[in-house]
């Protein structure tokens, strides 16, 4: 009977540590947050980059940050600057570092971004790459409308008279 048991008991053992799959993890990248949709935000030596579900980068690993997304769209940033956007489908528009500045709320809003320049503040839109603006200020887009300044004399945006506005995210 003591035979049988502990035959029992190292099958048993044998059996559950055939189940337990054996990986040996030779990691590339410092940290991995899965996005959905079968994409991940990578990172590697303080650089972030964006792969697939089948271990392809998609997006380089050259951005020193790249926001938590919203409206299913991060914005990107190197140098401590903002360089551009990216969808959740890797898709990447990257503008020239200085070219804007994120606006007080950095994050998409019904898929508009609010960013500013010396020529006034725009809405950038993520899914076509349209700009809108130039206004004098505005608000983030919620529910899908913004409330804009919209400038009397469009070659004095910034320090000139304006108007309130409700901007549509259908219309634009």
């Amino acid at each position: 009977m003591r035979k049988f048991v502990i035959t029992a008991l190292f099958l048993i053992g044998m059996g559950a540590y055939a189940q337990v799959p054996q990986w040996t993890l030779h990691p590339k990248y410092d940290s991995i947050e899965m996005l959905g949709n079968g994409y991940f935000v990578v990172s590697s030596n303080g650089k972030y980059g964006m792969m697939n579900d089948k271990e392809k980068e998609v997006v380089a690993l050259k951005y020193d940050k790249i926001s938590p997304f919203r409206s299913h769209t991060s914005i990107l940033y190197a140098n401590n600057a903002f360089v551009g956007y990216l969808s959740d489908e890797g898709r990447v528009k990257e503008f020239q570092s200085g070219q804007y500045q994120v606006a007080e709320q950095p994050s998409f809003y019904d898929g508009y971004l609010m960013v500013s320049n010396i020529d006034g503040y725009f809405y950038l839109h993520a899914a076509d790459d349209a700009v809108i603006g130039p206004f004098c200020g505005g608000m983030p887009f919620t529910e899908g409308y913004a409330v804009v300044k919209v400038p009397k004399n469009p070659k004095r945006v910034l320090g000139g008279d304006y108007t309130i506005q409700v901007l549509s995210a259908k219309t634009g």
